[in-house]
């Protein structure tokens, strides 16, 4: 299951997948926070890359049930793997298109 929505021009992937993280995780988001040698952060708990050489697919939990996928620069899917998550998953969304609406 997916829901669709619009990227706002002002944010990267990298940032939208981390603000779905801290709706889906809360505190626990920032809870494992590590850096690794070469100097780059990670999150333990999520998002994580699917691909570390491309931004398109995040795994947003360590779980690996939610998902998002960057379609362009302009649309995006956010997912999980079971029905029955569908409204956290549309709760999330309501949450960040009330914070980041879509332009007119």
């Amino acid at each position: 299951m997916y829901l669709e929505f619009e990227v706002p021009d002002e944010m990267q992937r990298e940032a939208i997948a981390k603000t779905f993280a801290a709706y889906l995780l809360g505190s626990q988001t920032f809870d494992g926070v590590r850096t690794r040698d070469e100097g780059v952060t990670e999150y333990c708990y999520g998002p994580y890359r699917k691909d570390e050489a491309s931004d398109a697919h995040w795994q947003l939990d360590h779980s690996n049930n939610f998902f998002l996928h960057f379609d362009d620069d302009t649309s995006a899917r956010i997912g999980c793997r079971y029905d029955w998550q569908q409204p956290v998953v549309q709760a999330m969304l309501a949450l960040f298109q009330l914070r980041y609406p879509a332009k007119a």
